[in-house]
């Protein structure tokens, strides 16, 4: 209460000096413009500009009161729209993570238009229209992309790609990845469809060549690399072997440009011997398997180690015997043996061993060599039965 008491004795004051000191010294203005002119007292003019400043403070502020309740309106329904349109997007996002690839890509061309992210929504509009059979669709909904981010086709590419790569058009993705693989040699995404590419046209070569790369970038763990190299070495130790005018050199050659580890990969070491064999160098592949089967038992080797024929059979067959204590209950070196002990014509041990190797786990060539035994003694019914069993097992295994 005094407080307000004392601003009104200080306002009162002030009035009264301010009245005071207007009726003392007026003061004069003159304003000339051409023929006009205009004269006022100094209190007067003050006053004018004083109305006048309250006048543009009150307009200003009623044209505010009158605007901006549209100007709040239409905001507000700006912002309703977005965020609306942010739920469809997300809506369909949803849909197409659910697999629902109709509804997503409805959903996702309906809102691209006022998403914050157009192109995203229309990428994935493609790859739904893809997955629902719609390829027409796919590629006209890729191409849209692309003419709105021109100079930049990565993304469209990768997609492209990845469908010849699901349809089996692998020389269709390979055209589109290699102009990509020179310009983004280290992009993971280019080089893991470039392994699959390579892969579906049996182009071992370049995958191999591709290898180095794979590792570099990690584009696959550890193991599945390792499983890639093995494969791609594998194949291609069969390629050589299989080729007409292939040579026991030139395998042998390659398999020295092979890495010392993927050497001891069963699979390659399996191809490799094979090919030895094919190409008329059983002795040296016997000298092979044997070094690798002391260390490391492999069925599918054991096999092989009845079929490659070394300098001696009786060593070959003896140190197979070695086996036995370890291995009692291999269906493939029971086999294995057999086929030793027919090659050094101890006839009535390889039809034990055979009709062991039957009685373990039965194989159309296991019944094949047992038919043969019986032939040479001269047990033409029971070779016959056999034949069928073996003949029987092979259509059922084919």
């Amino acid at each position: 209460m005094r407080k307000a008491l004392l601003i009104v004795i200080i306002v009162t004051l002030l009035g009264g000096m301010l009245a005071w000191q207007m009726t003392q010294n007026r003061g004069y203005i003159l304003i000339a413009y051409g023929n006009y002119s205009i004269d006022m007292t100094l209190w007067a003019f003050f006053l004018i500009i004083g109305i006048l400043s309250v006048f543009f403070v009150v307009l200003k502020n009623l044209i505010r009161l009158i605007t901006e309740p549209g100007q709040k309106y239409f905001k507000e329904r700006a912002v309703l729209k977005i965020r609306s349109n942010q739920l469809l997007v997300n809506q369909g996002l949803l849909q197409y993570f659910e697999g629902r690839w109709g509804s997503a890509r409805k959903i996702l061309e309906k809102s691209a238009k006022n998403s914050t992210l157009p192109l995203l929504s229309y990428l994935v509009a493609a790859i739904a229209a893809y997955e629902d059979g719609d390829q027409k669709g796919a590629n006209k909904l890729l191409s849209y992309v692309e003419k709105s981010i021109p100079g930049n086709n990565l993304i469209t590419g990768l997609a492209r790609a990845k469908m010849c790569v699901r349809e089996q058009l692998y020389a269709e993705a390979l055209a589109i990845l290699q102009p990509f693989y020179v310009k983004f040699p280290s992009h993971p995404i280019v080089l893991r469809l470039l392994y699959l590419t390579y892969r579906g046209l049996k182009d071992w070569e370049s995958l191999r060549r591709l290898l180095a790369e794979l590792s570099r970038y990690k584009v696959f763990s550890k193991i599945e690399l390792q499983e890639i190299e093995g494969d791609v070495y594998a194949y291609l130790l069969t390629a050589i072997s299989t080729q007409k005018a292939s040579m026991s050199k030139d395998l042998i050659n390659f398999w020295h440009k092979i890495p010392k580890n993927l050497r001891k990969e069963k699979r390659v070491l399996l191809e490799y011997v094979a090919g030895l064999h094919e190409l008329d160098e059983s002795s040296h592949a016997e000298v092979l398997l044997r070094a690798f089967l002391k260390t490391c038992w492999d069925d599918r080797l054991v096999k092989l180690y009845g079929i490659v024929e070394g300098e001696d059979a009786r060593k070959q067959l003896i140190f197979a015997e070695s086996w036995l204590s370890s291995n009692p209950d291999s269906a493939e070196l029971m086999l294995a043996l057999g086929r030793l002990s027919w090659r050094c014509q101890l006839w009535g041990k390889a039809r034990d061993y055979l009709e062991s190797s039957i009685a373990i786990k039965p194989q159309s060539q296991a019944y094949v060599d047992l038919a043969r035994i019986m032939e040479h003694f001269c047990k033409h019914e029971e070779s016959l039965k056999c034949y069928q069993k073996g003949l029987s097992l092979g259509a059922r295994n084919e």
